[in-house]
């Protein structure tokens, strides 16, 4: 009872388990007489929104493309290509294109010298979601109903992740993105979901707010199988990039498009959502042991994994 002239606040709690933002509201105030002879309610709508972001593991470790780079460490590998680490100078051979010459050591030893440079020790990191809607399986369970009685006696909760292959994709790609920020790389994403959504790459917290927050929101209703996404993105994939391909199943259409990115130079990596233990189509064995013998690492998230454990296991 509030008497008059006086206020009262009050704390409602409620455990939300979906990604998304969700109304604080409404609000219903019911008044009357004390005998209960009159009564009067009002309902103030919900004015603020919470986001809910993706749940997201602290990794230790992930896995890196035999003799590639990882963490931004030094790769003493020369290349024909102009970078901004140079390596050293050498003598002109055949084919050397003219914008390479080190016209200083030429003139000092008298031949044609040419500048030879490293690959970028901190290429980009691209991390592509599969928001295809046809192969996703799983059931998107609703916020469980608030229990007053448990948040007396309980002051955290184990996490759990909604039983749907869309939903461990997302806290996926949410956790390794945030392990390469930690390691200083600069990190893009790209999602073709209910709408294309694509981050250029970036470094920093900043950077890994926007991709939390895009995965807030993205939903798998794509209708662009996430190779066309890899492709529309393909000048954007400097070679020693690391490139993860965050998806549910393996078709032929996505080992070429993996093939296509070993070509250009850069590191595949397959984080794989296995679709058959959460009652949905077989993920496509024979493509990822044709993945697996090709040198690409493949990552298997099952129905219940414990993400990190899955996410810092050697890949297959």
């Amino acid at each position: 009872m509030i008497g008059p002239g006086r206020s009262r606040s009050y704390v409602a709690r409620t455990l939300l388990a979906r990604r998304g933002a969700f109304d604080l509201g409404p609000t219903v105030v019911s008044s009357g007489d004390p005998f209960g002879l009159f009564l009067y309610r009002m309902t103030f709508p919900g004015t603020k929104k919470l986001e809910v972001l993706p749940y997201f593991v602290e990794l230790n470790s992930f896995h890196s493309a035999i003799g590639l780079l990882a963490g931004g460490q030094a790769l003493r590998k020369k290349t024909v290509e102009v970078t901004p680490y140079a390596a050293g100078i050498r003598e002109y051979a055949p084919g050397d294109a003219l914008n390479r010459i080190h016209w200083k050591s030429t003139a000092r030893r008298e031949q044609l010298m040419v500048k030879e440079f490293e690959q970028d020790p901190q290429a980009d990191v691209w991390i592509f979601l599969d928001g295809l809607y046809s192969i996703h399986a799983g059931e998107l369970e609703p916020n469980p109903e608030s229990d007053e009685r448990f948040w007396l006696w309980t002051s955290h909760r184990k996490v759990t992740i909604p039983p749907h292959t869309f939903e461990y994709a997302a806290s996926s790609a949410a956790s390794v993105a945030a392990y390469y920020i930690r390691q200083g790389r600069s990190v893009g994403f790209a999602c073709a979901g209910q709408n294309f959504a694509v981050l250029p790459a970036g470094r920093g917290e900043r950077q890994l707010v926007k991709i939390l927050d895009m995965l807030a929101f993205v939903e798998p209703q794509g209708r662009l199988p996430v190779e066309a996404v890899i492709q529309s993105q393909a000048s954007q994939l400097t070679r020693g990039s690391t490139v993860i391909l965050v998806t549910t199943t393996m078709s032929t259409s996505t080992r070429v498009a993996i093939e296509e990115l070993q070509r250009r130079g850069t590191m595949p990596i397959a984080v794989l959502m296995e679709a058959k233990s959460f009652g949905g189509f077989n993920t496509g064995d024979d493509v990822i042991a044709a993945m697996v013998s090709a040198g690409v690492p493949v990552k298997l998230v099952k129905l219940h994994d414990d993400l990190k454990t899955a996410l810092e296991k050697t890949g297959r």
